[in-house]
């Protein structure tokens, strides 16, 4: 069964990607993964790389569900949220952590989804466009 994400992309389509998520939730996402605050096992994954390589790689084309133009003005604003260079590292951090953190973010604070119907979401594939 398809997830209606019909209010997100009314914003999405009218405010653009700022509409959606601003620098004071990217922080707060990062700060409560960063913390343990909010579990994630993509930060586990991040910080402990070796952990499980097929579960990373199954993550890896599931990263971003945005049309290229919105995937890089999401990417810009992390970065410039989390005041992040070009370093391998932090740019890791982004595509592996943070981009489908504040699509679950996004998720659940424009459709209402839970944490779980967020994951399905992310985990079926589906586009925000």
């Amino acid at each position: 069964m398809p997830l209606n994400v019909d209010r997100t992309l009314m914003i999405l389509h009218k405010d653009g990607m700022e509409g959606l998520t601003d620098t004071e939730e990217i922080k707060k996402v990062h700060r409560e993964i960063h913390s343990d605050e909010l579990k994630s096992s993509r930060m586990y994954l991040w910080k402990h790389p070796a952990t499980s390589l097929r579960l990373k790689q199954l993550l890896m084309p599931k990263f971003c569900h945005f049309s290229e133009e919105n995937a890089i003005k999401l990417t810009e604003m992390i970065r410039a949220a989390l005041k992040m260079g070009n370093d391998l590292q932090e740019l890791d951090l982004v595509f592996d952590v943070m981009m489908p953190k504040v699509t679950i973010n996004i998720l659940m604070k424009h459709e209402g989804f839970s944490r779980y119907m967020a994951e399905l979401f992310i985990a079926s594939g589906s586009t925000l466009e």
